[in-house]
């Protein structure tokens, strides 16, 4: 019944281990959203553009004797969502998370982590059809953005079957990559 390790269990597991040589403190956290409204295409259908924008201030400290703490580093991580109007999607876990790694070390703090899905959950449901996250630290212009879209959306029919749960596995409500 246990769900396969996913590259999320990974990363986390990784930032876990590194608390045996550093550790990470989170402040000045500050979580807004917006809804920017818009008619942009994606993939030809319309969609609503909205922004969550979270800043906060990490500081290391390196548990290594006669290691000094490095100076405090404000972040700012934007993540612009185009959800398209009245199409139902399921959410896609691999991209939730793919657009979660710029603020992994934030992610860490479970306050952190709730308030930033309490402030999406408020904005949309379903799979946006376009994400773009861009990050950039104190004093420093945007970097790159990663961009992740949906280029064609098809409608078909599904069959039952397809839905049905497997012999062996038993519906589980609730459960969402957020909660693993």
């Amino acid at each position: 019944d246990n769900p396969p390790e996913l590259l999320a269990d990974v990363i986390g597991n990784a930032l876990r281990a590194t608390r045996l040589i550093v550790r990470f403190d989170l402040s000045d956290v500050e979580i807004g959203a917006q809804d920017l409204g818009g008619d942009e295409l994606v993939a030809g259908i319309a969609t609503r553009h909205y922004r969550i924008v979270q800043r906060f201030t990490v500081t290391v400290h390196p548990l290594i004797i006669g290691s000094t703490d490095e100076a405090p580093e404000k972040n700012e991580v934007v993540t612009d969502y185009w959800v398209a109007k009245g199409l139902k999607l399921p959410r896609n876990p691999l991209v939730e998370m793919l657009v979660s790694a710029p603020s992994a070390i934030a992610q860490q703090d479970q306050d952190f982590a709730r308030r930033s899905i309490v402030v999406r959950d408020s904005l949309f449901t379903g799979t946006p059809l376009k994400v773009q996250v861009t990050t950039r630290k104190k004093g420093e212009h945007a970097k790159d953005a990663l961009t992740f879209e949906v280029t064609r959306v098809t409608q078909a029919p599904v069959s039952p079957a397809l839905l049905e749960i497997p012999a062996g596995y038993r519906r589980v409500e609730g459960l969402s990559i957020h909660s693993m």
